[in-house]
């Protein structure tokens, strides 16, 4: 037997059921059932109503747990900018001792800048 088939049985059965109830007990759980939907209703606008659903979920719970996305997002956000600024300052530090490596040679600058010399370096270097 499959799930659908179960559901019908079952349907059909508190359907007999219902019908064969006394008037005096209808009457005693429709007015139960008025008294329900009237505290329910009364407390709270219309608005509210619409996500009662999530509420009764997410009883008890904190702040954080309500806002689970956010925590992962800030830190991913944190670290990037944390890896951006580390990459800049290594960047930093190494133009500086290059600029310190240049400016202690004994080349002039305008040899680094030539074409040709650079070729040369090149060439040595192979060699």
């Amino acid at each position: 037997m499959n799930e659908e088939d179960l559901a019908k049985k079952i349907t059909r059965h508190l359907n007999h059921s219902a019908a064969n109830l006394d008037k005096d007990i209808v009457a005693r759980l429709q007015t139960a059932r008025k008294m329900v939907m009237e505290k329910s209703c009364a407390h709270q606008p219309a608005w509210r109503l619409a996500g009662s659903s999530h509420e009764l979920f997410n009883q008890g719970k904190n702040w954080l747990s309500h806002h689970r996305l956010w925590l992962p997002v800030t830190v991913l956000i944190l670290g990037l900018v944390a890896i951006t600024y580390w990459q800049t300052a290594q960047q930093d530090i190494e133009t500086e001792d290059i600029d310190a490596g240049l400016l202690a040679s004994d080349l002039p600058l305008h040899a680094y800048v030539d074409n040709q010399f650079s070729a040369w370096l090149k060439s040595s270097s192979e060699e």
